[in-house]
């Protein structure tokens, strides 16, 4: 497993793991957060989003972003929101690559 995936599926598993440096913004709305204080909520939510981006600028696969989104414990919503952060990080070129492969898998059912 690469380095950098060994990092994000550590830091999302990790209650324990906390970035510093975070410009946490007091208004972000928290959604995977089973922590009673908001503001350790916010630098986990924030931690999530800085490994994702941090791993998708750094050049890990995003199916690999994508497995280790899948695999940490968080609600669905949080799960979508992380993986939707990692698709608009990718390549636009790899992004309408994808689109157009999906739409030409759904018109030969007829759409």
């Amino acid at each position: 497993m690469d380095q950098s995936l060994n990092t994000i599926t550590a830091a999302l598993s990790d209650p324990d793991h906390v970035l510093t440096g975070l410009d946490i913004d007091p208004y972000l709305t928290v959604p995977a957060s089973d922590h009673d204080d908001p503001e350790l909520a916010i630098i986990e939510w924030k931690r999530y989003q800085y490994e994702v981006e941090e791993l998708m600028t750094g050049g890990v696969a995003f199916s690999q972003v994508e497995d280790a989104i899948n695999d940490a414990d968080l609600r669905d919503d949080a799960k979508s929101a992380l993986w939707l952060l990692a698709w608009s990080l990718r390549d636009p070129s790899h992004q309408q690559q994808d689109a157009r492969a999906t739409l030409a898998l759904i018109a030969t059912y007829g759409g």
